[in-house]
């Protein structure tokens, strides 16, 4: 249970365990190739518009404003995805509120297409010439949150063991367009979730609040800090972790 445990060593190797080295994950394995996780067809979810945000945030109530549009949609989305995300944790033996909470957190807010609009403009600001490059205004493309649950691309293709910068323009195009299929989305979130785990709580530790607490810090706010520094501020975590009561709620309808 958590709480019997102390998290593993500060200075543990940052590098996440081999997804074959020992859990019910090994059946998630990706086959070679470069996007080897993006494995489903099917349409992109755009189901968050630029029309909601106005409804959720610029209209009132008297001209059909709902501030409670946003909160509705998550609530929506993680019971229509409930099984991919019950699946996908029981591979990755992690609990389902943990990767639900990232989908909670994470769906909405930003209308999806604008992410598109945001990785064409940081494209284009990075060009590649070296003497443009300080002249650059925007953050590089990989850092680009793509898909409904948001991950930066370049941690997505981390998960998927390859280096975003070194992957050709036809590969970072269809990486781009994977994570637009929530199937995808949630697949590689999971299994970047479960390597975010083995930084701090190697297999076969378990994982409860504590855990779900640091795990989901290290999500927002990255595998390179060390566990003081996750510990400095988990809010991200805080929130799943409060937030369980109701997840299961979604996870059961």
């Amino acid at each position: 249970m958590a709480g019997q445990h102390q998290p593993g060593p500060t200075g543990q190797s940052a590098v996440a365990q081999n997804i074959d080295d020992g859990t019910l994950a090994r059946t998630a394995s990706p086959a070679p190739g470069p996007l080897a996780l993006c494995t489903a067809t099917g349409p992109s979810d755009f189901s968050w518009g630029y029309g909601d945000v106005v409804v959720w945030k610029v209209l009132p109530k008297w001209l059909g404003g709902d501030p409670d549009r946003l909160s509705n949609y998550k609530d929506r989305w993680v019971r229509d995805h409930r099984a991919a995300i019950k699946r996908l944790s029981l591979q990755y033996n992690l609990p389902p509120e943990l990767l639900a909470g990232v989908a909670w957190i994470e769906t909405g807010g930003k209308p999806y297409t604008s992410k598109l609009d945001l990785y064409r403009l940081r494209r284009f600001d990075h060009s590649g010439d070296p003497l443009l490059e300080p002249m650059t205004i925007t953050k590089k493309p990989g850092f680009t949150s793509m898909g409904p649950v948001a991950i930066q691309l370049r941690r997505a293709a981390e998960t998927m063991g390859v280096d975003f910068d070194r992957l050709n323009e036809k590969e970072k195009s269809e990486l781009v367009d994977c994570l637009q299929n929530a199937d995808n989305d949630l697949a590689i979130v999971a299994r970047h979730l479960w390597q975010l785990k083995q930084i701090d709580f190697p297999d076969p530790l378990p994982v409860g609040p504590l855990e779900i607490q640091i795990i989901g810090a290290r999500y927002n706010r990255g595998r390179e800090l060390s566990l003081q520094q996750i510990r400095l501020n988990t809010s991200y975590g805080d929130f799943i972790v409060k937030f369980i009561p109701r997840l299961r709620v979604l996870l059961a309808e």
